[in-house]
């Protein structure tokens, strides 16, 4: 049993991203035959993001995406035998963002894989609003439009694209601004 979550679960997707998933694809790279043996504790909500990459993993790394497990509750584990963490962080850190290139190395080389081609045209210049998010949303979003737009850069919420179109937009994107949340982790589909 593989655990592939935090305490901040699979929901978040910046964790995924940048936590669980280097994490995993270090284990591929390093023990495939131990990871095709094992089951995957997810959860608690599998997302179309986990569908996207789950067949994206099954494809490459040939696992069976029931492997995968998204229970629906918490659940307390008792181990029979020994444990073993696996990280290259402070515990308070996702892997990822020490950019250390053992862990972004293997995570750009699999996130290449995932669909979403930029369409062809001149580089984007993005404003990832948080409009539909619960917390970190700018009050005067509407007075800062008007101003980003003579600087080129369209607002867009992430979370009401499909994925396809998320990940082209920010491998098409020239400069990415806005309030820090979950939209900036899809940065790290950016081939620059």
């Amino acid at each position: 049993l593989v655990i592939l979550r935090d305490e901040h679960d699979f929901r978040n997707l910046s964790h995924f991203l940048l936590d669980s998933l280097p994490r995993l694809l270090l284990l591929l790279e390093h023990r495939p035959e131990l990871a095709r043996r094992a089951f995957f504790l997810c959860g608690p909500e599998r997302r179309p993001v986990h569908d996207v990459v789950l067949a994206a993993l099954a494809a490459r790394f040939r696992l069976d995406p029931a492997r995968f497990i998204f229970p629906s509750g918490r659940i307390r584990l008792r181990p029979a035998g020994p444990v073993w963490g696996f990280s290259d962080q402070h515990p308070r850190f996702p892997p990822a963002f020490g950019a250390h290139p053992a862990m972004v190395g293997p995570l750009r080389r699999f996130l290449a894989l995932l669909p979403g081609e930029p369409e062809p045209g001149p580089p984007l210049r993005l404003f990832v609003s948080r409009r539909d998010a619960a917390k970190r949303r700018l009050v005067n979003e509407a007075e800062i439009l008007p101003l980003l737009a003579p600087l080129g850069f369209r607002p867009v919420a992430l979370a009401e694209l499909p994925l396809p179109r998320q990940f082209a937009l920010m491998r098409a994107a020239e400069a990415v601004i806005g309030p820090h949340g979950a939209g900036f982790a899809h940065l790290a589909l950016h081939p620059g």
